[in-house]
C-alpha cells in the first residue's frame, strides 16, 4: 500500500526547477507513515530520489566566495551542509544572525535555494563556540536561527526535540535513499584536554556523542532501513579516521562502536558517511562485515583549507589527501545500480574519483 497526498495549495510544500523539469516534493510530515507497505520512522518523505547530491563543509562569509559561482553552475539535485556553515564566535547572537543573512544573500547561494533542494546540519562554528558541546549557554538560541536559516516548518518534528538531528527518505519506482542528519554537538560532552601526548583532547572511553534522546531515534529510523538502496549519515566530525589528534568519532569510541554494531544488526546495505570540519577532502573505507564496507567521505574548506597540511596517519585512507578549496559530489546510477564519489576543486574539476557498485 502507497499512501498519497494531493497537495492543492500548501506552504508546506516545496517546488524545485531540475533541467527545466518540475519536481514537487510535498513533505510528509508525520513521525511515522506508510511507504510501500512499510511502517517507517523518517521525519520527511518525498516521491523522488536526488540523483546527484553536492556537499560541503567550512564556509566563512568573510572570505572569499568564489566557490559558490561553481557549486551553483554545477549539475546537483541537493545540497548538503555539513556544518561550520558560517563562523561564528559562540557569544553574539546578532552577530549570528548577521552571519546568516550574509549567507543568504550571496546571488549564487540564492540561486541554489531556488533550483536545488537544501538540508543541512551544524558543526562547532554554527552551534557555539570552538569545539562546543553539551555546555553551549546559547544551543536553544543558535538552534532558533539554524531552523531559521534552513526554513525549517513550524510542524517538523525537529522543532521539539533537544539538537537539529533529522531524517529525510526519498523514494521512485527503482531505488530508495535515506539521509540521516546527525547532531553531534548538542549531546557531546565537553573535551578534556591532552597535555600528555600529540592529540588535541583525551579519549573519553565512556563518552556519548549522541545521546540517548538522539540514539533512540536513530535506531528507530534504521529498524525499517534495510529497504533502502543506500543510506547516507551527515556528521560534523570525521567517523572513520582515528590517528589524527584533532575533533573525531574516535574520541568517543564506545558510540562509534555502537553506531556500526547498529549498521550491522539492522543489515544497512551501503552505508557511507558525509563529514566535514578538518580543512582537507579525503575519503576512507572500513569494512564493517565480510560484505559491506563504510566509506567516510570528507569535504571541507569551501572558503579557506589546510593550506601548511604536510601529511598525517589515517591507515583506512584510500585516496589522496585534496589540501585546497573543495566540495564534493555523490551520483547515483539507478540503473546500474552503483554510485561515484567525486573530490571538486574551486574551479569544479573532479582531482579524484571513486566508482563503487551498490550492494544488494
Amino acid at each position: 500500500m502507497e499512501i498519497k497526498f494531493h497537495i492543492i495549495k500548501c506552504t508546506l510544500s516545496r517546488i524545485y526547477f531540475f533541467s527545466q523539469k518540475i519536481y514537487t516534493k510535498g513533505l510528509i510530515l508525520f513521525h511515522i507513515s506508510l511507504i510501500g507497505g512499510h511502517l517507517v520512522a523518517q521525519d520527511q518523505t518525498y516521491n523522488y530520489v536526488p540523483q546527484t547530491i553536492a556537499f560541503g563543509s567550512c564556509n566563512d562569509t568573510k572570505k572569499d566566495q568564489s566557490i559558490w559561482r561553481v557549486i551553483d553552475e554545477t549539475q546537483k539535485d541537493l545540497w548538503i551542509w555539513l556544518g561550520d556553515n558560517i563562523y561564528w564566535s559562540g557569544k553574539d547572537l546578532t552577530e549570528l544572525e548577521t552571519l546568516y543573512n550574509d549567507q543568504k544573500s550571496n546571488p549564487f547561494y540564492i540561486n541554489i535555494e531556488r533550483t536545488t533542494e537544501v538540508v543541512g546540519i551544524w558543526d562547532d562554528h554554527d552551534y557555539g563556540r570552538n569545539d562546543d558541546g553539551i555546555s553551549n549557554p546559547l544551543k536553544v538560541e543558535s538552534k532558533n536561527l539554524y531552523m531559521d536559516f534552513f526554513k525549517i516548518p513550524t510542524t517538523h518534528p525537529m522543532r521539539k526535540r533537544n539538537g537539529i538531528y533529522h531524517s529525510i527518505g526519498y523514494k521512485n519506482d527503482s531505488f530508495q535513499l535515506l539521509i540521516v542528519l546527525l547532531d553531534t554537538r548538542s549531546f557531546k560532552p565537553d573535551y578534556i584536554k591532552d597535555n600528555e601526548s600529540i592529540s588535541r583532547y583525551k579519549v573519553d572511553k565512556t563518552g556519548d556523542i549522541l545521546g540517548q534522546e538522539q540514539w533512540n531515534w536513530l535506531e528507530e529510523n534504521l529498524k525499517n532501513a534495510s529497504q533502502y538502496n543506500a543510506v547516507i549519515f551527515c556528521s560534523g566530525i570525521q567517523f572513520i579516521s582515528s590517528e589524527h589528534p584533532f575533533e573525531k568519532w574516535q574520541n568517543y569510541p564506545k558510540s562509534k562502536s555502537k553506531l556500526i554494531s547498529l549498521l550491522n544488526f539492522y543489515d544497512i546495505r551501503n552505508p557511507i558517511f558525509l563529514t566535514g570540519d578538518r580543512h582537507i577532502a579525503e575519503i576512507s573505507k572500513l569494512a564493517i562485515n565480510n560484505k559491506t564496507n563504510l566509506y567516510d567521505f570528507t569535504s571541507s574548506g569551501l572558503t579557506h583549507s589546510y593550506d601548511n597540511y604536510n601529511g598525517e596517519e589515517n591507515k583506512s585512507r584510500i585516496s589522496p589527501v585534496i589540501s585546497d578549496k573543495n566540495f564534493g559530489i555523490i551520483s547515483f546510477n539507478f540503473n546500474f545500480k552503483s554510485y561515484e564519489l567525486h573530490i571538486k576543486n574551486i574551479k569544479g574539476k573532479s582531482v579524484y574519483k571513486i566508482k563503487n557498485t551498490l550492494n544488494d
